[in-house]
């Protein structure tokens, strides 16, 4: 596979007026800022021109943001001392793309060491892979990640699960201290998979930046920065309650839109999402002047990463490193399993139907019930590999199974949220697997660790305590069913999947 070349960026920009005249001895700082990776290392070439990349994405930041790059590997050190570039996330970089997610987020770890990040708040995805693997990836990527609304453990048995967070960082860029102060989703502890966050406490917003962003000042900072794993928008009500917290910049990640706007001089922005767009804030500071108003001058400007002619060289290094995981992607990945002639589009009943009826098939129970969150994307059309599978669902989730009385199980089925096997309406009534749903009889069902311990609010651990283990992972069995039918041109995987 070769990474496409670039073309120039567009810039959508929002320049602020000068907060005061800027001092003699005013010093100027850069503030890059991405959101919601997810795992997007290579660009999106779905388009007339390729958008986004990692690669792509550092090779702006190094000729025209005067960005210095970390190194590959472990150490993730700076390649020069002397930048004045401070690089941020909002969270969530690892579960995407079966580039990332087949190697447990390793090469996005990799690359944003690479990149150069300072700091990420800590994402509702970053436990995907388990607490021993995200220790692992924070160490390769070489950056903290910081909530000032989670808790560690109280209780001294449970120290164990401490997820090691600070309520903020402080960087020196230039002569100036930035505070950062990092914020997770609220409800980051529901998202998360079972055991993965036991012990940690989530506090609402408000009190945790009122804690927060004092401490950060009396620690030294010359500006506050908040860097959400949450859209500005619902942030933008406290904000406006606290004009006395003179933050220099609120940027946030999960939003549907972008989001550019301001309360009172504070901007809030979403930097976009797939490393196809990123914040840069351009912050003129005086540490001469009192504590809360030394920010002299902002200039917020969003960039779109887009390739064609003319755009900035992709980062060699980092360009040549994510070949090699393509590379070894391929080789694990690239064996065609199956076949669809019209491609099986994202949050479509055929790819609902394709998950959970190998799952069903794989583990002989009655029903499958997934969520729809759990999709994130389609297949094209052609061939099918296992690196389909994984980015149709990325998430290194395992399958439990649970007994479940009949009215219990048509009950959790009115969530929204489900999709499911095996079950079916007729004439105002649930049929399991053809027959009339028995609302005293037990059936068995399989579905998410994640949904089964509450998830999407489906009431599975409430209503059978003991789950089976299965000790498989959902992508596993739909990889193993498909590769089973022998689809083909002529016969498609689609034409199964009524």
């Amino acid at each position: 596979m070769r990474l496409p070349a670039l073309v120039p960026a567009l810039v959508a920009a929002v320049s602020l007026a000068p907060l005061a005249p800027a001092a003699a001895a005013s010093q100027t700082v850069l503030v890059l800022v991405t959101g919601d990776e997810n795992g997007h290392l290579l660009p999106n070439t779905e388009g007339d021109i390729p958008k986004g990349g990692a690669a792509e994405t550092l090779g702006y930041w190094t000729s025209k943001e005067g960005h210095c790059p970390g190194k590959i590997g472990k150490d993730g050190a700076p390649a020069c001392k002397d930048g004045k570039t401070l690089v941020l996330s909002t969270g969530d970089h690892f579960s995407g793309p079966s580039l990332s997610s087949f190697f447990q987020g390793e090469p996005a770890a990799e690359a944003m060491a690479r990149m150069g990040y300072a700091a990420s708040a800590m994402g509702n995805h970053e436990l995907d892979f388990g607490r021993e693997q995200f220790d692992t990836l924070r160490s390769t990527g070489g950056f903290p990640y910081v909530s000032s609304n989670i808790r560690p453990p109280g209780n001294k048995a449970d120290k164990q699960y401490d997820l090691g967070l600070k309520p903020y960082v402080i960087f020196e860029r230039g002569g100036v201290k930035i505070g950062v102060v990092g914020l997770s989703a609220g409800n980051v502890a529901k998202t998360v998979m079972s055991g993965r966050f036991y012990g940690n406490e989530v506090i609402s917003y408000e009190p945790a930046l009122q804690q927060a962003i004092p401490a950060v000042r009396k620690a030294g900072a010359d500006v506050v920065i908040v860097i959400a794993d949450e859209c500005p928008t619902v942030l933008e009500p406290i904000l406006a309650k606290h004009p006395d917290w003179r933050l220099a910049l609120l940027a946030g990640g999960h939003c549907h839109t972008p989001v550019d706007r301001k309360v009172g001089t504070t901007p809030l922005v979403s930097p976009g999402r797939r490393w196809e767009r990123y914040l840069r804030a351009e912050l003129t500071v005086d540490a001469s002047r009192p504590a809360g108003q030394r920010l002299v001058g902002l200039d917020t400007k969003v960039v779109d990463v887009v390739g064609g002619q003319g755009a900035p060289a992709p980062d060699p290094e980092l360009a040549a490193r994510l070949q090699t995981w393509v590379k070894k992607h391929d080789e694990a990945l690239g064996e065609k399993i199956g076949y669809t002639r019209s491609g099986i589009d994202a949050s479509s009943a055929t790819l609902y139907t394709w998950y959970t009826r190998a799952i069903r098939t794989r583990l002989g129970v009655d029903v499958v019930v997934l969520n729809k969150k759990a999709f994130r994307g389609g297949v094209p059309p052609g061939p099918i590999t296992p690196g389909n599978v994984y980015t149709v669902m990325p998430f290194d989730d395992s399958l439990l199974t649970v007994k479940l009385k009949g009215k219990d199980l048509a009950a959790a089925l009115d969530n929204p949220a489900a999709v499911y096997d095996g079950m079916a309406k007729k004439d105002g009534g649930w049929t399991v697997k053809g027959k009339a749903l028995d609302p005293a009889a037990t059936y068995s069902l399989a579905t998410f660790e994640y949904l089964y311990f509450g998830g999407d609010n489906f009431p599975f651990e409430r209503l059978d305590p003991n789950p089976g283990e299965t000790g498989v992972v959902a992508q596993t069995p739909v990889i193993d069913w498909t590769r089973k039918q022998g689809t083909t041109q002529d016969k498609p995987l689609e034409s199964l999947l009524h």
